[in-house]
């Protein structure tokens, strides 16, 4: 065989093998290559985030105290709620004008005479202030007895902390935990002003 003719028989075998390279690439069909891919809907579906509940809020409510001797302070806990229970004595018979009121607070907290900063422990907190009391009793001494700050570490109240005590205003900061609801309660017969936590589920 000359070379003329070898030259031939090369370039007809080179043909053959890059059309066969295409052929094979042409008979790869999209329906398999789909079988070959994981189905998006065999694929396990992922768990959704479970969404924190919600903290209850705490609306600003205004009330009239049971008298204007504010005497003391029992804090407990009944059922499933804490409970800050204050106590109030007779009247004085003074020109005063006893009031109340709650609300949400925030941190930092500033004591009121001294100017200097209180903490509260707790993740939430509220405030309950009030005012108009006269603050001394028949005999000159203070209304108030017991101590005025408590620190009850209850499933949701952690602290009770004062920040006021002077002129006819007694307030003080609840710091408690959870998303329970806090609610408040008067009762004039029993001369009670009840705060209370309900613990979260």
């Amino acid at each position: 065989m000359n070379t003329r003719h070898l030259s031939w028989l090369l370039a007809i075998v080179t043909v053959t093998v890059v059309t066969a390279g295409c052929g094979s690439t042409a008979q790869t069909s999209p329906s398999a290559s789909a079988s070959t891919a994981p189905s998006s809907a065999s694929a396990s579906p992922k768990p959704s985030a479970t969404a924190a509940p919600a903290a209850c809020k705490v609306k600003t409510q205004t009330f009239k105290p049971p008298t204007d001797q504010l005497v003391s302070m029992v804090v407990s806990t009944v059922g499933s709620k804490d409970r800050v229970v204050f106590r109030f004595g007779p009247n004085s018979g003074q020109p005063v004008r006893p009031a109340g009121r709650i609300r949400t607070a925030r941190a930092p907290f500033t004591e009121m005479a001294s100017g200097q900063t209180v903490k509260v422990r707790g993740k939430r907190f509220v405030e309950v202030a009030f005012s108009g009391l006269y603050l001394f009793d028949s005999y000159g001494r203070d209304a108030f007895q017991g101590a005025l700050d408590r620190h009850p570490s209850k499933k949701s109240l952690r602290d009770i902390i004062s920040i006021d005590s002077f002129e006819g205003h007694m307030t003080w900061i609840l710091g408690y935990n959870g998303t329970g609801c806090v609610t408040l309660r008067t009762n004039r017969s029993a001369h009670t002003v009840t705060v209370e936590f309900a613990h979260a589920r």
